[in-house]
């Protein structure tokens, strides 16, 4: 297909930005380790998703495998198998490594869609809570004048000291809304180009149904 390393780096991605908790410490940009790797675990994982990535393995498999290498009981003779096996596959039928690439990707489209509404909504729900905050803070504000206005510097210093306390809260909240908004546009970024590769797969698999039907056409002809 000679595009299924970006495949496989493009549903690591996917996958990251989806369930961050898999990788608290790393980047959902951050590439799969290289094959040279010294951390084997590491490895075995960037060669699930290539292969997942080039078609030798299936969406089914993948998840299979993928859950022994989060228990961390993920052997190499396993990928070993399970490639071995998809070569296999792909010698009696030459579009499967294109239609398994084509299922992975419409399934972390469906997951990418699924996160992008739950990550919408807390962003709602972060903005109300700031916007509270706000009100409370000027509240907060407009009584420490009156106070001090009457006299009562004591409850003025309250009431600014609870300001502060909210602004505290304010800013944590406000980062939060910047993180989580920046995942949201890596995000977009990722299901575009998930897309892109969408459409590039469907031509390929076009032209093997048609190089297939030239393929019959021609035994036939032949008999």
């Amino acid at each position: 297909m000679g595009c299924g390393s970006m495949l496989g780096d493009l549903f690591y991605l996917a996958d990251h930005l989806v369930q961050p908790s898999r990788g608290p410490a790393a980047s959902p940009w951050q590439a799969p380790s290289p094959a040279g790797s010294t951390r084997s675990g590491e490895d075995l994982l960037s060669d699930l998703y290539r292969l997942l990535g080039e078609g030798q393995i299936s969406q089914e498999v993948f998840s299979s495998l993928r859950a022994l290498a989060d228990r961390g009981q993920l052997r190499r003779v396993d990928v070993a198998v399970h490639q071995a096996r998809g070569r296999r596959r792909n010698v009696h039928r030459e579009d499967t490594g294109t239609q398994n690439a084509l299922q992975g990707i419409r399934l972390r489209q469906q997951n990418l869609a699924e996160a992008r509404k739950e990550s919408e909504r807390v962003l709602t729900n972060l903005r109300g809570r700031i916007a509270d905050i706000d009100e409370r803070m000027a509240g907060k504000e407009n009584i420490a004048r009156e106070a001090v206005g009457e006299g009562d510097d004591q409850i003025a210093r309250r009431r600014l000291t609870e300001k502060a306390q909210l602004s505290s809260l304010r800013d944590r909240l406000h980062k939060q809304l910047q993180r989580l908004t920046e995942d949201l546009g890596r995000l977009d970024e990722v299901r575009a180009e998930l897309e892109a590769r969408e459409v590039e797969l469907e031509a390929v698999r076009a032209r093997e149904g048609l190089a297939s039907l030239g393929s019959v056409e021609g035994a036939s002809g032949k008999r």
